[in-house]
This record gives structure tokens, sequence and C-alpha cells, in this order.
């Protein structure tokens, strides 16, 4: 490659160190840079070209690297969505577990506690059932007392009735008795004068035929 070549891939945008130069060669470097006279048109527009591609180059790879980053940035944020949405389906799941195990245990706790209170649940039903046949007795008791009562006063009435009946029938009988004794008495008197008037008439047709 000539010099002329290596000193303008060196100038443009090559970053590997140059070889190594004098002393005089280091004082020209401090100047500011002049155009050689041996460089043509043609390397000019060479380098002109050369210094737009590298910075179309250095563009492109700007937009890549923004939109790789841009992609890395989108795929870190969907695998954290993901990861949230998959921390909470196991919570879900969790949660619905405990539920189950919460009722679960809320069963047998009834159950235990079910076992635990039968006997007071039996005394109290003892209890309640003593109640009522204390209350059925009572009650038994005030219909046989007012069945009672309803027979006496049924049987009074019945008393005083044939009482009566029986007052009646011994008033009746009476006044017959005197009526009878009555007919008896004035059938006897005629009777009695009849006859004394037939003992008369006899004895007169007795004297005369004597």
């Amino acid at each position: 490659m000539p010099e002329d070549s290596k000193t303008l891939y060196h100038g443009v945008g090559d970053t590997t160190p140059p070889p190594p130069q004098s002393e005089g060669q280091l004082e020209s470097d401090n100047l500011p840079p002049r155009r050689p006279r041996h460089i043509t048109h043609d390397m000019a527009v060479d380098r002109t070209s050369v210094k737009s591609t590298l910075i179309s180059d250095s563009h492109k790879s700007f937009k890549n690297q923004g939109s790789n980053q841009f992609v890395v940035r989108v795929s870190k944020d969907e695998r954290l969505r993901l990861a949230q949405l998959d921390i909470k389906d196991r919570l879900n799941k969790v949660d619905s577990g405990l539920r189950v195990l919460k009722a679960r245990l809320k069963t047998k706790e009834e159950k235990l506690t079910s076992r635990y209170d039968m006997p007071k649940n039996i005394m109290t039903a003892e209890q309640k059932l003593k109640v009522k046949i204390e209350k059925a007795k009572e009650e038994l008791s005030a219909k046989e007392d007012l069945a009672a009562a309803r027979r006496t006063k049924k049987h009074g009435m019945r008393d005083e009735w044939a009482k009566k009946q029986k007052v009646d029938y011994q008033q009746r009988e009476a006044k017959r008795r005197e009526q009878a004794k009555t007919d008896i008495g004035a059938e006897m008197a005629s009777a009695g004068a009849a006859m004394a008037t037939s003992c008369e008439g006899d004895f007169d047709i007795d004297v005369y035929d004597n």
C-alpha cells in the first residue's frame, strides 16, 4: 500500500495506533492540518465519500442500537408482565387452596363441636321433654278435674230431678189415697143408708105377717 493511502486511512476513521514517529514528526503533528499537495482531486472525492459512508454507517448503527434497545426493553416489559401474571395466577391458586382448607377445617371443627356438645344437647332435650311431660300432665289433670266437675254437676242435677220426681210422686200418692179414702167413706155411707132402709122395710113386713 502506498504511503499516501496509509496517511488517508489513518486520518479518516481508523482507530489503530499509527506507527512510531520521530521528534520532528511530533512537532509537525502539533501544527494545524494542511492538505498535502500530492493529494489529487480524485483522492479528495474518495475521502469525502468515505466520510459520508462512515457517517451513514454510524447513523445506521445508532438506529440499530436504538431499535435493539427498544426491542430489549419491550421484551423485558413483556417478561415482567408475564411474570406478574404467573405470580398472580399462583397466588389465586394458593388462595383457592387456602379457602378449601379453611372450609374443611371449619367442617371438622363443627363436627368436633357437635360431638362435644352432644351430651349438652341430650340433657337439654331431656329437660325440654320433661317440661313437656309435666305440662301435659297438668293439662290432663285440669281436664280430668273439669270432667269430674261436669259429672258431679250432672249427677247433682240428676239427683235433684230424682228427688223432685219422688216428692211429686209421693204428693200425688198421698192425694190419691186421701181421695180414695174420701170416696170409700162416701160409698160406705151411702151403702149403710141403703142397708138401713131395706132393713126397716123387712121388719115391717115381718111384723105384719105375724
